[in-house]
Protein backbone atom coordinates (compact mmCIF):
# COMPACT_ATOMS: atom_id res chain seq x y z
CA UNK A 1 0.00 0.00 0.00
CA UNK A 2 2.81 2.37 0.90
CA UNK A 3 4.64 1.56 -2.33
CA UNK A 4 1.68 2.77 -4.37
CA UNK A 5 1.48 6.07 -2.52
CA UNK A 6 5.25 6.56 -2.63
CA UNK A 7 5.25 6.05 -6.39
CA UNK A 8 3.21 9.21 -7.05
CA UNK A 9 5.75 11.73 -5.63
CA UNK A 10 8.52 9.91 -7.48
CA UNK A 11 7.27 11.35 -10.76
CA UNK A 12 7.08 14.85 -9.28
CA UNK A 13 10.72 14.98 -8.15
CA UNK A 14 12.99 16.73 -10.69
CA UNK A 15 15.98 14.95 -12.23
CA UNK A 16 19.26 15.60 -10.37
CA UNK A 17 21.71 13.20 -12.09
CA UNK A 18 24.42 15.39 -13.63
CA UNK A 19 25.05 13.52 -16.90
CA UNK A 20 21.33 13.44 -17.71
CA UNK A 21 21.04 17.18 -17.02
CA UNK A 22 24.01 17.86 -19.31
CA UNK A 23 22.46 15.71 -22.03
CA UNK A 24 19.19 17.64 -21.81
CA UNK A 25 21.06 20.95 -21.88
CA UNK A 26 23.01 19.86 -24.97
CA UNK A 27 19.81 18.81 -26.71
CA UNK A 28 18.23 22.16 -25.90
CA UNK A 29 21.30 24.05 -27.14
CA UNK A 30 21.35 22.02 -30.39
CA UNK A 31 17.69 22.80 -30.96
CA UNK A 32 18.10 26.54 -30.26
CA UNK A 33 21.34 27.12 -32.16
CA UNK A 34 21.02 24.54 -34.90
CA UNK A 35 24.63 23.45 -34.26
CA UNK A 36 24.67 19.65 -34.37
CA UNK A 37 28.23 19.51 -32.99
CA UNK A 38 27.12 20.29 -29.44
CA UNK A 39 27.29 17.02 -27.50
CA UNK A 40 27.18 16.00 -23.85
CA UNK A 41 29.83 13.58 -22.54
CA UNK A 42 27.10 10.99 -22.02
CA UNK A 43 26.26 11.08 -25.73
CA UNK A 44 29.88 10.43 -26.73
CA UNK A 45 30.11 7.08 -24.93
CA UNK A 46 29.66 3.80 -26.77
CA UNK A 47 26.25 2.26 -26.19
CA UNK A 48 26.43 -1.06 -28.02
CA UNK A 49 25.06 -4.12 -26.24
CA UNK A 50 28.41 -5.82 -25.82
CA UNK A 51 29.91 -2.83 -24.02
CA UNK A 52 26.87 -2.34 -21.77
CA UNK A 53 26.52 -6.02 -20.85
CA UNK A 54 30.23 -6.36 -20.15
CA UNK A 55 30.23 -3.26 -17.98
CA UNK A 56 27.09 -4.26 -16.07
CA UNK A 57 28.09 -7.90 -15.53
CA UNK A 58 31.63 -7.17 -14.36
CA UNK A 59 30.69 -4.39 -11.93
CA UNK A 60 29.72 -6.71 -9.00
CA UNK A 61 32.92 -8.73 -9.42
CA UNK A 62 35.01 -5.57 -9.46
CA UNK A 63 33.21 -4.32 -6.36
CA UNK A 64 33.94 -7.59 -4.53
CA UNK A 65 37.62 -7.27 -5.37
CA UNK A 66 38.09 -3.53 -4.82
CA UNK A 67 35.64 -2.80 -1.96
CA UNK A 68 36.20 -5.00 1.12
CA UNK A 69 33.05 -3.69 2.82
CA UNK A 70 30.95 -5.10 -0.02
CA UNK A 71 32.68 -8.46 0.21
CA UNK A 72 32.40 -8.80 3.99
CA UNK A 73 28.83 -7.52 4.22
CA UNK A 74 27.81 -9.97 1.48
CA UNK A 75 29.53 -12.84 3.28
CA UNK A 76 27.88 -11.88 6.56
CA UNK A 77 24.42 -11.55 5.02
CA UNK A 78 24.76 -14.87 3.23
CA UNK A 79 25.75 -16.50 6.53
CA UNK A 80 22.78 -14.96 8.37
CA UNK A 81 20.41 -15.91 5.57
CA UNK A 82 21.71 -19.49 5.64
CA UNK A 83 21.32 -19.73 9.41
CA UNK A 84 17.79 -18.33 9.37
CA UNK A 85 16.84 -20.58 6.46
CA UNK A 86 18.12 -23.63 8.33
CA UNK A 87 16.24 -22.69 11.47
CA UNK A 88 12.99 -22.27 9.55
CA UNK A 89 13.55 -25.53 7.69
CA UNK A 90 14.11 -27.41 10.94
CA UNK A 91 10.58 -26.62 12.20
CA UNK A 92 8.22 -29.46 11.44
CA UNK A 93 4.62 -28.66 10.71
Amino acid sequence: MFAGTALVPLFLVPETYGPVLLKRRAQKMRKESGNENIRAPMELEKEDWKHVVTKVLTRPIRMFIIEPIVLFSSLYLSFVYGKSSRSVDSIEL
